[in-house]
């Protein structure tokens, strides 16, 4: 199924023990998903995933990655253990705009989508109604986490209520080729492509979700 080489996922799970073997074959397997790490980066200009970690280290939880318009945007998404909040400080210092996960009215790349739901999606007239909405004026974009591993279907984000959303940059219009773009259906014309990267944030998880969207 071609969903299969295009869509990526990579996991890495430890059972709590911290002997000498055990750190050793933790490391050894974070260095190869790093390898893998550093190639599905390539595929995005510097610009947009330079708020991303250079490399993966052992605050690493998962990454997944899209670059395919008939499931949605093109994707690169990074779960990381918070270590060093100075560094996510910084981040969220320089966001242009600041959203709670459970805010009731946000502008939602591909709002469609859910885990059941993603490939080739045709909207309904209901939801038709909601691509174009008033709350959404002068409202930046930010992605729906369908695809995290941290997820909610409580909340319009599908991220836990417990998580600050922080836009780093975002603009309408075209940024790849045009065969990369999706068709923009679910998007209001004004953002009918475009791009939105930025960090998640909770708290509560110690945990950090770095994204970029492009659409």
């Amino acid at each position: 199924m071609r969903i299969l080489n295009i869509c990526f996922l990579a996991v890495i799970l430890f059972v709590g023990c911290n002997d000498s073997k055990s750190q050793k074959q933790e490391q050894f397997i974070i260095k190869q998903i790093d390898k893998e790490y550093q190639e599905r980066k390539t595929f995005f200009n510097k610009e947009f995933v330079n708020h991303f970690p250079a490399r993966l280290d052992s605050n690493y939880i998962t990454f997944t990655d899209c670059v395919s318009p008939e499931v949605g945007p093109l994707t690169l998404r990074l779960i990381n253990k918070i270590d060093k909040s100075e560094d996510i400080n910084k981040l969220i210092d320089g966001a242009i705009a600041k959203f709670v996960a459970n805010d009731s009215c946000m502008l939602i790349i591909n709002r469609f989508a859910t885990r059941d739901r993603f490939y080739k999606i045709k909207l309904s007239n209901k939801e038709q109604k909601l691509i174009n909405r008033n709350c959404y004026i002068g409202k930046i974009p930010i992605p729906n986490f369908w695809d995290s591993k941290i997820i909610s279907d409580s909340t319009e984000s599908r991220l836990p209520a417990d998580f600050i959303i922080y836009v780093l940059d975002s603009k309408a219009g075209r940024f790849v080729s045009s065969d990369l773009l999706t068709d923009g259906s679910f998007m209001p014309d004004v953002w009918k492509n475009g791009f939105s990267k930025g960090i998640a944030v909770s708290k509560k998880r110690k945990i950090v979700i770095y994204w970029v969207d492009i659409w």
